[in-house]
């Protein structure tokens, strides 16, 4: 059997993704801006935009392993399970701490394993976002079972969608099947009003001004994402309560269910598929110490 290579699988990802289609990216842009050794980490082209693959680490391909994000519990599996000859995927090239900093850089150790396993690092942002398949935005979307009738677009860029409930529809209602959803305790959330009539859903860190902009041009009176309110980087000390004091003022109900548990589905879903065009094995990685934790821990009212 003929030897499946890491030009291989990354040349098949590009292509199936469309990557250079979304140049530039703005977790690119993150690595760039927040890892102060990048580019002795990871590959020129990554960095400039032009690949989705960060490192390669080998030459053969027995598997691909797909995640969120870089992750403990991601590199934990791969270390116990004794990965290696492989490929792993990730969507956001930088593990997002939900409860602490937001994006850190990779750690030594972690890039360190991935070169003594032999596993190449590929990591594509936009292209998933903007895939109205797998998108984490509409398999979020999808989960609360409601119709999608219109998307959040700004420049060919799809940052969500909007969806139509039905007639009697609560926030507390919503709340629930949020909960049902994620699996959450608890969910962060700003009530403004009853009843529910159009959602707004965009899946991750959703506190984006545009995106709202969009959504009350669109007559959505709720907004659902995973970051409603978060402090944990300078970045987000500055612009969140822009967001927050922003949705206070349209009169919008607001929901965040985590970066992770509303992207997670996605991901799941993207992994599925590359199964059906890759040589070699897909497996989705659960990062389950997370999940823990967000059902402990999230969660903040308003």
């Amino acid at each position: 059997m003929k030897e499946t290579t890491v030009n291989k699988v990354g040349k098949t990802l590009d292509d199936f993704l469309s990557y250079r289609t979304y140049n530039p990216d703005s977790m690119v842009t993150i690595v760039n801006m927040l890892d102060p050794v990048a580019t002795k980490r990871f590959s020129e082209e990554y960095l400039g935009n032009k690949t989705g693959l960060m490192q390669v680490n080998g030459s053969v391909v027995d598997g691909v392993y797909c995640a969120v994000f870089p992750s403990e519990d991601v590199f934990d599996y791969l270390a116990t399970e004794n990965i290696a000859d492989a490929v792993l995927f990730v969507k956001h090239a930088m593990e997002w701490e939900e409860l602490g900093h937001g994006f850190v850089p990779l750690k030594n150790e972690q890039l360190e394993l991935l070169k003594d396993r032999k596993i190449s690092l590929y990591s594509a942002h936009a292209p998933i976002d903007n895939n109205k398949t797998f998108a984490p935005s509409v398999c979020f979307a999808r989960q609360l079972g409601y119709d999608i009738v219109d998307e959040l677009a700004e420049k060919c860029r799809n940052y969500g969608w909007v969806l139509e409930v039905p007639q009697g529809t609560t926030y507390d209602k919503l709340h629930q099947r949020l909960l049902r959803a994620t699996g959450l305790n608890g969910i962060q959330r700003y009530y403004h009003h009853d009843p529910v009539r159009r959602i707004a859903v965009t899946a991750g860190g959703g506190d984006y001004i545009p995106a709202l902009e969009q959504s009350l041009s669109k007559g959505c009176d709720t907004y659902v994402t995973g970051i409603l309110f978060f402090r944990g980087s300078d970045y987000a000390r500055e612009n969140n309560p822009i967001f927050v004091e922003r949705l206070k003022k349209g009169g919008l109900n607001g929901f965040g269910a985590s970066h992770y548990l509303s992207e997670v589905e996605g991901i799941k879903t993207l992994a599925g598929l590359l199964n059906s065009i890759l040589p070699v094995p897909v497996r989705f990685i659960e990062e389950q110490n997370k999940r823990n934790n967000l059902e402990e821990n999230w969660g903040l009212e308003l």
